[in-house]
C-alpha cells in the first residue's frame, strides 16, 4: 500500500481533511480508530508532516457511505487551507 501513496506530493500545513469509508461488511466499527490509522499512514508515507492539530486544522467530514465487500476503502481528500497556522 505505501508505494502507491509515494506518488502523492507532500501537503503543506495547515490542512483540512475529509474521510469517506466503504466498509467490507455491515459490522459496526470505531470510526475514530480508523481515522487515526489513516492519519498515521499519511504521516508514514510523507504526505503530511504530522497528524497534530497544527497540521490537520479542520475535519470537514468523516463518514461511512456503505458496504463494498469487493473493495473496502477509505477515500481521503486533503486541502491546503488559509487558516492561520499557530506556531
Amino acid at each position: 500500500m505505501m508505494p502507491l501513496l509515494k506518488q502523492y506530493k507532500k501537503m503543506n500545513a495547515p490542512l483540512e481533511v475529509e474521510y469517506i469509508f466503504y466498509a467490507k461488511d455491515k459490522r459496526d466499527f470505531d470510526l475514530s480508530n480508523k481515522i487515526e490509522s489513516i492519519n498515521d499512514i499519511l504521516v508514514d508515507a510523507g504526505i503530511i508532516e504530522d497528524d497534530a492539530w497544527r497540521v490537520l486544522r479542520k475535519y470537514r467530514n468523516a463518514e461511512c457511505l456503505g458496504v463494498d465487500k469487493d473493495k473496502p476503502q477509505c477515500e481521503v481528500t486533503l486541502w491546503e487551507t488559509n487558516a492561520n497556522h499557530v506556531e
